[in-house]
């Protein structure tokens, strides 16, 4: 197969013949008044880009998945099964990577262990899933949820030199400053844009009025936010990274999310603190008022009317997190009722869980206009993704999880005991605490499970790692050191 591979005439000859019967396909399909023509000569746009320059593709998935376009953009279902831009690109890559992987072209991926042990858990999920007598159609769809788990390992191996990390780095910026420019102006002018929206924000269960703007960009800004601090409490503080921070901050505030603000705010602490490389006296000071002072400007420009009541919406979802009365929200103590009637249903099962699609005992009141009635259905979702995962995938699912968590605190621990003077080792602490972030917001929210924070672990697993030299070549004649 490796040979195969490097045979540039055959490849050409092969892409070509595919992408000519594809569009034959497609245009009869077209004349028959089918719209396959468009999504199929996409498909063939994408499969080429992924051959031949996979990391520019996962740039892309980035944006159609991670930014602020609407949650599954590009819907479309062929056969009866309903899919998207997002997974469909997802899932085209892991197909390349494996490709890349068998021909010996790329770098192996980094944390494979504890991803493997996942993977064998889903499996046994699945089966568990269908035993249980979850409708196929319904496993069809948790199948590909838990598939875009590939993706870390993906990331990983494609981005494991140093080259490919800064890479990486710079998109990861350019896409925060663009998306969070989007953010401001549809805060600005009440441009829907893709994202959840509300017009009021329900804080000690007291209703006002406020914008919520909650985008699939959140999950890669922790990550911008921890990297951007990073670099200025390594380097100079300038206006411009002030500006910029103060820019990444404002979609994190329009989110309301108080699970992302407390444990951001520990992540920056702990990297001002944990920081490696040469310490220079008052940088981490400088940087740490950069903080402040990027807080002060958003503060400043939302009290000036922009955001009109937004800013003491967000004030007082603050101050609510020191406040004994959160304990009895509506918000808490839902997710303390789900949070029990998981905890039964572990205890009845513990080794592999209720299985995929299973109820747990958990009950939602559904309210029904004709007649007027409210009734209970059963609740297949949970907000602590940690006992979800306990009971869909199973006990060997939490193992899989507890041995990633390892893997990420040794390698943070390598670089504040080992590597402090590496160029990079600001970077890969960064990228470490923001996996910390991302796991301590799973305790009260589905996190770990959606889409754009399964790419914003993908990214911070990648930079994590420590940088190794990659293959001479990849398939294709593509040098690995050629990302761009």
């Amino acid at each position: 197969m490796h040979s195969v591979l490097r045979r540039p005439n055959l490849q050409a000859g092969v892409a070509m013949a595919a992408f000519g019967l594809l569009a034959w396909e497609s245009a009869a399909r077209a004349v028959a008044g089918s719209t396959m023509l468009v999504y199929a000569l996409a498909g063939g746009l994408a499969l080429a880009l992924a051959i031949y320059r996979p990391r520019p593709a996962l740039i892309v998935l980035l944006i159609v998945g991670a930014t602020v376009l609407p949650d599954r953009a590009g819907q479309f279902a062929v056969g009866g099964v309903r899919s998207d831009l997002a997974e469909v690109g997802a899932f085209l890559l892991v197909g390349v990577w494996l490709l890349y992987l068998v021909s010996g072209s790329v770098a192996k991926p980094g944390f494979a262990g504890p991803w493997l042990v996942f993977y064998v858990a889903v499996g046994i999920a699945i089966c568990v899933g269908a035993v249980h007598g979850t409708n196929p159609a319904d496993l069809l769809g948790y199948v590909k949820a838990y598939a875009f788990y590939l993706l870390p390992v993906v990331f990983t191996s494609f981005f494991a030199s140093a080259t490919e990390q800064d890479f990486l780095e710079r998109w990861l910026f350019r896409l925060c400053t663009a998306g969070s420019l989007l953010v401001l102006a549809a805060a600005s002018t009440g441009f829907p844009l893709g994202a959840q929206r509300a017009s009021t924000v329900e804080t000690l269960d007291t209703a006002v009025s406020a914008q919520r703007i909650r985008t699939s960009l959140l999950s890669l800004l922790v990550v911008g936010v921890l990297l951007l601090v990073g670099q200025m409490a390594s380097s100079r503080v300038t206006r411009r990274s002030v500006a910029q921070l103060s820019l990444y901050l404002l979609p994190i505030g329009l989110s309301f999310n108080r699970s992302t603000w407390i444990p951001l705010i520990l992540g920056l602490v702990l990297l001002l603190l944990l920081r490696p490389g040469p310490r220079v006296r008052g940088r981490g000071l400088r940087a740490g008022l950069s903080l402040v002072v990027a807080g002060s400007i958003l503060t400043v420009a939302a009290s000036s009317g922009l955001l009109g009541r937004t800013p003491q919406a967000a004030l007082d979802r603050a101050a609510s997190t020191v406040d004994s009365s959160v304990l009895s929200e509506r918000s808490y103590t839902d997710r303390q009722d789900e949070d029990r009637a998981a905890s039964a249903a572990i205890r009845r099962s513990p080794v592999v869980g209720v299985g995929l699609g299973q109820p747990y005992g958990a009950r939602r009141p559904v309210y029904l206009s004709s007649p007027p009635r409210i009734i209970f259905t059963e609740r297949l979702f949970i907000h602590n993704t940690y006992l979800g995962i306990w009971l869909q995938v199973g006990l060997l699912g939490i193992v899989a999880i507890l041995l990633l968590g390892a893997s990420i605190a040794r390698a943070v621990h390598d670089v504040v005991r080992v590597d402090r003077t590496q160029t990079d080792s600001t970077r890969r602490l960064a990228a470490g605490l923001a996996m910390f972030v991302f796991a301590a917001s799973a305790i009260l929210q589905t996190s770990l499970t959606h889409r754009p924070t399964i790419l914003g672990m993908s990214c911070a697993l990648a930079l994590l790692q420590r940088p190794r030299l990659p293959p001479r070549l990849a398939p294709f004649r593509v040098p690995l050191t050629q990302v761009a």
